[in-house]
């Protein structure tokens, strides 16, 4: 919501929208980029393996809808020449706690780069010079948002999720059911 939010401000729309989610194979990154797809943007997710990243995208196209593709990255050292090659307005990072997979130098000033958002609250951040409390504070010309700056919504959800789970005993909280909770609040 707070990326829909960032994007609309700078005259763009998740629809159409390219986006790239780092470490797009694992449990978050698949989700975020299957919403994505789902709401019409151009998703990219990386993988460290060109086999992997190709069953992720399958599966989340599968699920969700939309078009996603994958770029193998297999550390951060390709940031840069990924990025290059899918151009994102958004950068979304997935990755696992305490590795950087995004250097400053790969974003920073980076040409049509729009939102970048790091979910890694654990040093060393995901996306290098972007703060774990960011929360839309513009950093090289990029809107961009922490851990911490995202938690506070996020936390919103879950908690109107558990309350829905006390309102009805067959309720699936499935990611586009939580993905609809928080279009609610965030309405």
């Amino acid at each position: 919501m707070k990326i829909t939010r960032a994007l609309e401000s700078r005259g763009a729309r998740v629809a159409g929208a390219r986006i790239t989610v780092t470490a797009g194979t694992g449990p978050v990154g698949m989700r975020a980029a299957g919403l994505f797809a789902k709401a019409g943007a151009d998703v990219t997710i990386t993988s460290r393996k060109v086999d992997d990243g190709a069953r992720v995208a399958q599966a989340i196209m599968t699920r969700f809808g939309g078009q996603v593709r994958c770029a193998t990255m297999r550390d951060h050292s390709e940031a840069a020449q990924v990025l290059d090659q899918t151009r994102p307005q958004v950068l979304l990072n997935a990755g696992p706690a305490g590795v950087l997979l995004v250097p400053r130098a790969a974003w920073a000033g980076r040409e049509g780069l729009l939102v970048a958002c790091d979910l890694n609250v654990v040093p060393p951040l995901g996306i290098e010079g972007i703060e774990v409390a960011d929360n839309a504070a513009t950093r090289d010309g990029v809107t961009t948002f922490g851990a911490i700056g995202v938690g506070g919504f996020k936390m919103k959800v879950h908690k109107a999720c558990i309350a829905r789970l006390f309102e009805r005993n067959d309720l699936v909280l499935d990611a586009e059911t939580i993905a609809e909770v928080a279009q609610e609040i965030g309405a």
